[in-house]
């Protein structure tokens, strides 16, 4: 299916809905374009980022239910030292767990922090799910998942202003997935998160394509309840598709969303008849992006509400650059460290520039951007590889700001 000409909207399956309906008190906007749990990634920046380019629904990465409903401190690592903001929002909570009262207290208490819902792992086929017994290794045990809906709801969601959400994967059959997916539907799931393929092994978890014809069928059966489709996402257009494939009320995107923060916004775009808006250099669009999420991690780290306190620092009152010869009198951030390494980063910023396939993933890592100091020498680097690889004098100062080579200004200025 093909993008559809410029300034001719895309009818989607549900028109008219403008929303879809959760439980009697909660409802979300059609279609919803959801940021999918990641393990280490879905934390306050990046979920900041995502929410300022049209994503309508977010999860947090995977959590224990064990440990968030016992220790107040991991619980602040989570969700920060005062709960869910309302910029935040809507926030999935997403908990691995096979103990009943332990999911049912971490979603009691997460509701209380703030957030939107409490998600099920029911969908993780990683090696320590395995280990763990949790995500999609408790598919066999449907008692033991039904039984850990029940108490959720009954602690947290039983006057629907709560969600009790579960994800899971296709089952080896399409009559065994819809069987399993009716369990935990009347156990008291509000809504479904459907990723398209079988659990297979460990190392062998995105093989294939995702099947969306049986997410498809499962969608029909269950109208209107609400179901969302994950799989098979690599650009704009397959969201559009699979939206019209499936049905679904909403699509949840991970590794693309990785690449491309952006994704929705892009998606949006293409929905209202403007599939060009986003055809400027895909290098400037890239650069651009990785400067307005290093913005947002200083903000964070300014505002003292962001989780995961890693011994990296910014001046008391905020403003300027912590440098390794002088760490006195300054206070703990969490996102930022004094990134003593410049070369580190700019091996990443040559890929942006140079490789067109490299993605956000790729070079937006937080581990990556802790490791300069100088963003003079980031900013002329950059400058100097756009120049190198033909750009205009205008081109580059409509990314990076007019400046001069070295100087510690332009785009990244918020660095310095």
């Amino acid at each position: 299916m093909s993008a559809l000409s410029e300034g001719c909207p895309i009818r989607l399956p549900l028109h008219p809905a403008t929303s879809v309906p959760i439980t009697p008190h909660l409802s979300l906007p059609y279609p919803i374009l959801a940021v999918a749990p990641m393990v280490g990634q879905c934390d306050l920046p990046f979920r900041t980022l995502c929410r300022r380019h049209s994503s309508n629904l977010v999860y947090t990465e995977m959590f224990l239910a064990k440990e968030f409903s016992e220790s107040a401190q991991y619980r602040s690592d989570a969700l920060s030292r005062t709960g869910v903001k309302p910029e935040d929002a809507p926030l999935l909570v997403q908990f691995a767990s096979r103990v009943p009262s332990e999911f049912a207290a971490a979603a009691l208490l997460t509701r209380e922090l703030g957030a939107w819902g409490a998600d099920l792992n029911l969908g993780c086929p990683q090696l320590r799910a395995k280990q763990g017994g949790y995500g999609s290794w408790l598919q066999e045990e449907r008692d033991l998942c039904v039984a850990l809906i029940e108490a959720a709801v009954e602690a947290a969601g039983q006057d629907g202003k709560f969600a009790i959400t579960v994800k899971i994967r296709l089952q080896e059959t399409y009559e065994d997935t819809l069987a399993y997916a009716t369990r935990l539907k009347e156990a008291g799931a509000v809504m479904i998160c459907v990723h398209g393929r079988q659990r297979g092994t460990t190392d062998a978890r995105r093989d294939g394509s995702a099947d969306l014809e049986s997410i498809a069928k499962l969608v029909e059966e269950f109208k209107p309840f609400p179901v969302l489709s994950n799989g098979n996402v690599r650009c704009p257009q397959d969201v559009v598709d699979n939206l019209m494939t499936t049905k679904a009320c909403g699509v949840a995107v991970a590794e693309e969303i990785l690449r491309n923060p952006g994704l929705f916004e892009e998606v949006e775009c293409l929905l209202a008849g403007r599939p060009g808006q986003f055809e400027a250099p895909h290098k400037a669009r890239r650069l651009e992006m990785l400067a307005e999420y290093l913005d947002v991690i200083q903000e964070l780290d300014q505002s003292q509400e962001a989780p995961r306190e890693d011994g990296s620092a910014w001046p008391k009152g905020g403003g300027g650059m912590v440098r390794a010869d002088s760490m006195e009198g300054f206070e703990k951030a969490r996102y930022s460290n004094w990134w003593p390494h410049a070369d580190v980063l700019k091996q990443h910023a040559r890929r942006i520039v140079d490789t067109p396939e490299c993605g956000f993933r790729d070079v937006c890592k937080r581990s990556t951007f802790r490791k300069t100091r100088y963003v003079g020498e980031m900013d002329a680097f950059l400058r100097r590889r756009m120049r190198l690889r033909g750009w205009r004098e205008e081109e580059v100062a409509d990314v990076l700001g007019e400046g001069e080579e070295g100087e510690e200004g332009g785009a990244l200025a918020f660095l310095a």
